[in-house]
């Protein structure tokens, strides 16, 4: 049984007691809920999530994020063992696969991919499943010294300025990243190979008039291009 009884207003902060009192015999508390907003009790399934949220942080777990409008967000900061924890409600954890290490990132923790098949693999699930067309993805990403394709999402000269100003990705920039990071997983997915579909992305396809699929993905146009290609190739025609 919750109730819910008026209390005392106060013009101004600081630290205040509340005394709990009753003339029942046996009588338990199972919890207090002190509010300055709500005029009516907690629903069951309010205290549930409190109760749940109470348990992770006892256990050092990270707080679910209160923007509803995140469908994941990945902080790599375990440190150990092979789960990425997704800190929205959602729960889309994903699973480190092909042996990604642990490593210090710009804020907390990070993952160190060998460019080759390293990855994390997010499930199915009903949020990842209501993802349309547009979508905004942001990441911090440092890239090896020899590895120069990070000009398809940003200049050097501009990841230089961004990392000394700890600035995040522009709208523009996330939009060529999720454009990069949907047809490199296509390529993988159609040469079933991360060393082939990097080496087809790097060299000039007839099919494209001649162009280099990788250079064509700065435009919408060029990776949509580049994605009808690799369909084809899917499907067995030869490109």
């Amino acid at each position: 049984m919750s109730t819910m009884s008026p209390g005392r207003k106060y013009s101004s902060a600081g630290t205040r007691r509340v005394r709990l009192l009753t003339d029942q015999k046996g009588f338990s508390v199972a919890y207090a809920f002190v509010s300055s907003v709500k005029a009516a009790p907690p629903r069951d399934a309010e205290v549930k999530d409190l109760e749940k949220a109470r348990v992770e942080a006892a256990a050092g777990a990270p707080r679910p994020s209160s923007d509803a409008s995140l469908v994941g967000w990945w902080r790599l900061d375990e440190k150990t063992g092979a789960t990425a924890s997704d800190s929205t409600r959602n729960r889309n954890h994903g699973a480190l696969r092909n042996g990604p290490a642990w490593a210090a990132g710009k804020l907390g923790g990070a993952l160190q991919l060998d460019g080759a098949d390293d990855h994390v693999r997010i499930p199915d699930s009903p949020s990842i499943n209501t993802i349309g067309a547009q979508m905004t993805v942001a990441v911090w990403i440092e890239r090896q010294a020899d590895q120069s394709d990070y000009r398809l999402v940003v200049s050097r000269r501009t990841l230089s300025h961004r990392k000394h100003h700890r600035q995040p990705l522009s709208a523009d920039e996330s939009d060529r990243l999720a454009r990069v990071l949907r047809v490199l997983l296509l390529a993988e997915e159609t040469f079933q190979s991360p060393d082939k579909a990097l080496a087809w992305l790097r060299r000039q396809n007839r099919a494209l008039q001649g162009s280099v699929p990788l250079e064509l993905l700065d435009t919408g146009g060029g990776a949509r291009a580049v994605e009808t290609v690799l369909g084809r190739l899917a499907h067995g025609v030869y490109a």
